[in-house]
């Protein structure tokens, strides 16, 4: 089909966010101008880049109410998903002989390319934990799951990029300690931020949490691990001492700056954002009815299936995300009829 001339409406954003104007304003003197300093550096100019990682790491531990030393910057949910996870298989097994992995059948496809290495390549034990139809994980049966003195880690993502249901990881964390204390519990809560309150304490202090930038309007290709417990994993990335000798290389002035920024972005807006997507989310589905019964008739609409679960309040979703099936259709069909 030719292009429109209509402007372009982007729908994408648990893809990926464009970078804030304010994010981008903050990391530019970092980026192109003089405050290229290496912030490994004694002197000043390595000096003024270290105090602007410290501030942007304090921003990110503002964000999530921990200690600003359980922040450490990755390069992004993938690096930060492979480090939680083979760090905490890998120390597990090397202090006490835990083979077992458990996550849930709705996490994002790198996590089960992580698990499917680590028991090919290592020999661990992964499990799956299934979800109900509205893609929630039931606390209790993680505990059911849970193998005292086996389990190493149960890693359960916060919110779901796909429908939106956002996992009770309180009462999961919860769960899992109620059988056996020294399981390491990690979240991946790269889709949360900036779309739903995300606290260590609301989280019910999980051991490890998984952030992305790109998610919230920082750039794409940084993102942090954050221990707020202080368990000890194994370091995947070995050099010169950097993010407290637990992540080495280099820190990424520029992108941790703008990480930092759009954390405190979403700190001081955090309930705006979630009432203007909320609204969003609700006029698009509006629309959507409006537009199918139409051009279809009143009876199309019957044929759409909202796999959002917006109508049950015991399960919360992501502000911002609106999932629907139309019968007899392919999704990939419809995003490339749409897409251009």
């Amino acid at each position: 089909m030719p292009p429109s001339a209509e402007p372009f409406v982007y729908l994408d954003y648990n893809a990926t966010t464009p970078v804030d104007p304010e994010v981008l304003i903050e990391l530019m003197p970092y980026l192109g101008g003089q405050d290229f300093g290496n912030p490994s550096s004694s002197h000043a100019k390595g000096r003024h880049a270290r105090a602007a990682v410290d501030e942007a790491r304090g921003r990110v531990a503002t964000l999530l109410g921990c200690d600003d030393t359980s922040v450490f910057f990755t390069s992004g949910a993938t690096e930060s998903l492979n480090w939680a996870i083979k760090g905490a298989a890998f120390k597990q097994r090397e202090d006490s002989g835990r083979n077992h992995i458990l996550i849930s059948a709705v996490e994002h496809v790198c996590v089960f390319e992580i698990v499917k290495w680590l028991a090919s390549v290592h020999g661990f034990d992964c499990e799956v934990c299934p979800v109900d139809s509205k893609g929630r994980v039931d606390p209790m049966k993680v505990k059911s799951l849970i193998r005292p003195g086996k389990t190493a880690l149960v890693s359960i993502q916060h919110g779901n990029a796909e429908v939106g249901t956002v996992q009770p990881i309180a009462d999961i964390v919860a769960a899992v300690e109620a059988v056996d204390g020294n399981v390491i519990v990690h979240t991946d809560a790269s889709q949360s931020a900036g779309k739903y309150p995300l606290t260590v304490e609301s989280l019910g202090h999980p051991d490890l949490i998984t952030l992305a930038g790109h998610k919230f309007y920082a750039p794409k290709g940084i993102g942090a691990l954050v221990a707020p417990s202080g368990v000890v994993i194994e370091q995947l990335m070995h050099g010169g001492g950097q993010e407290f000798g637990e992540r080495c290389g280099t820190e990424n002035v520029p992108w941790i700056v703008a990480f930092g920024k759009a954390c405190e972005l979403v700190h001081d807006n955090l309930a705006m954002y979630m009432e203007h997507m909320s609204s969003m989310r609700q006029l698009l589905l509006v629309a959507l009815k409006e537009a199918v019964t139409l051009e279809a008739g009143p009876g199309a609409w019957d044929l759409v299936r909202i796999n959002t679960p917006l109508d049950d309040p015991s399960c919360p979703v992501l502000a911002n995300t609106l999932s629907i099936s139309i019968k007899g259709m392919q999704g990939a069909d419809v995003v490339k009829e749409l897409g251009d």
